[in-house]
């Protein structure tokens, strides 16, 4: 992260023990910003949809497997920061044709549009994802409803690497 200024990056660990980063807009910075470090796990976790996230139905987080019983290793579903970073290193790219990778950040805006705010109807949103195909790895949105892989991610200290 040497390349983000100060307020680019967030301070401090996301730091909740147990449960996923909760689903935020694109313009929260308190959850869409990166770490100074983090670290991305070997493979890719089931796939999963951004209902199955929702944390105001119940909390889910695909990568819990992840922490070994040990809820201070905080494994999660990646930001779209982190997603986008991921995607610019190439880890994203052992998935079939035209699948997806999905964050835990959704677009601000409605299908129409819209602004909107996060308590607002989520189905009307989309997930900030990256698609892969035969030709590049691309930004997207796809439906909120719609499935996709998760490259879980937890933050680390940069001498931890």
């Amino acid at each position: 992260m040497s390349y983000y200024d100060l307020n680019s990056i967030r301070t401090e660990k996301f730091s909740q023990t147990g449960t996923p980063m909760v689903l935020h807009n694109l313009a929260n910075q308190e959850y869409n910003r990166c770490y100074y470090a983090f670290q991305y796990a070997e493979s890719n976790s089931t796939q999963t949809n951004g209902t199955n996230m929702n944390t105001t139905t119940g909390i889910y987080n695909p990568c819990s497997s992840l922490n070994d019983s040990d809820p201070e290793k905080r494994w999660r579903v990646p930001n779209q920061k982190e997603l986008t970073i991921m995607q610019n290193l190439g880890v994203l790219s052992n998935i079939s044709n035209v699948e997806y990778y999905i964050s835990c950040t959704v677009s601000y805006y409605t299908t129409t549009g819209q602004g909107m705010t996060l308590n607002s109807n989520l189905t009307s949103r989309k997930v900030m994802a990256a698609v892969h195909n035969t030709s590049a790895s691309n930004a997207t949105q796809i439906p909120f409803t719609q499935s996709g892989y998760v490259r879980c991610v937890r933050d680390v200290d940069p001498d931890e690497l």
